[in-house]
């Protein structure tokens, strides 16, 4: 099962470093790394509420509900904080 089961995972952290990849080169200032940084917040929720814990992986954390929310909260006050703060 291996890579089969932490696929979510994966996705969630590819999505993460792209971001990170982004802030670290500067492209486009500060909001396309972060917005990127909030939209793999917001897939580690849509995907930890839509699948079923079996297939999560390590994105199952504590209950799907927790999890969900928390990631949710964290993915949209991050993208707030990405469109709000003025450029440089």
């Amino acid at each position: 099962m291996g890579l089969r089961r932490e696929w979510p995972a994966l996705l969630v952290l590819a999505v993460a470093a792209a971001g990170l990849g982004l802030l670290a080169l500067d492209v486009g200032g500060h909001r396309g790394g972060t917005t990127l940084l909030a939209a793999a917040l917001l897939l580690a929720a849509v995907l930890r509420a839509a699948l079923p814990t079996r297939l999560v992986g390590m994105l199952a954390v504590r209950s799907r509900g927790l999890d969900a929310a928390m990631s949710g909260a964290l993915g949209v006050a991050l993208l707030v904080v990405a469109l709000v703060t003025p450029s440089a």
